[in-house]
């Protein structure tokens, strides 16, 4: 259901549902190694990683710095990169990384 909403095909929320779906995906790889949600749905990760990236290439961006790490890692848990926010957060400086310009 999620994924109908993230797409535009149900009503509701797209932006959202997409981010509920990432932050699931970003989740499922402390259950599971990672690439097992995109070998396993592989049209559904496809879609909403290119709805991902749209929205991370978006001008003006929707957001602040923090969501915008979150968006970073919602499409980097969509390409089957491991989580890495818990490591840089465990570190004495974060990274920032700046949102695109407006």
């Amino acid at each position: 259901m999620t994924r109908l909403i993230a797409t535009g095909r149900k009503p509701g929320g797209s932006r959202q549902a997409l981010g509920l779906a990432g932050r699931i995906v970003v989740e499922e790889q402390q259950l599971h190694e990672p690439g097992y949600v995109q070998a396993r749905f592989p049209a559904a990760v496809n879609e909403l990683h290119q709805l991902t990236q749209k929205h991370v290439m978006a001008r003006p961006f929707e957001g602040d710095q923090d969501d915008f790490l979150y968006w970073l890692e919602h499409l980097l848990a969509f390409e089957g990169v491991p989580i890495w926010r818990r490591a840089t957060c465990a570190a004495t400086s974060i990274p920032w990384c700046a949102p695109p310009a407006h």
